[in-house]
């Protein structure tokens, strides 16, 4: 009986850390691809600002959609790593290894979603 509990607790911490394993794919994502677009959207839109017909200009819509995906593609990313870290938080406790490895990658994307999707950081 006792070994059937342990590999419910390997199966659970193998699932929580698949899942932190694409929340940190979706974290290198946003940290390396949405982010620094983001940002020359921002440097687009403020020259736009500046200017003085940033309204008329038929970019000025697609650049502010591309601002507005880091803050989208964050919250992604921190909803993804907090599932994970709940996942795996039991199978963490209970020392399983991939539970640990799941509860680790989980926490470290919530909080790099939490940087970049909210203002708690900024």
């Amino acid at each position: 009986m006792k070994q059937f509990v342990m590999n419910k607790i390997d199966l659970l911490g193998s699932i929580g850390a698949a899942l932190s394993a694409v929340s940190a794919v979706m974290a290198a994502y946003l940290h390396f691809e949405v982010v620094p677009n983001a940002r020359i959207a921002e440097s687009k839109i403020k020259l736009l600002i500046e200017s003085g017909n940033s309204f008329s200009d038929p970019q000025f819509g697609l650049l502010r959609e591309i601002q507005g995906l880091q803050i989208d593609w964050g919250e992604y990313v921190l909803l993804a790593g907090a599932i994970a870290f709940l996942v795996s938080l039991y199978p963490a406790i209970k020392k399983s290894k991939m539970g640990q490895l799941g509860a680790i990658l989980g926490i470290i994307s919530f909080f790099i979603g939490a940087a970049y999707g909210t203002h708690m950081f900024s």
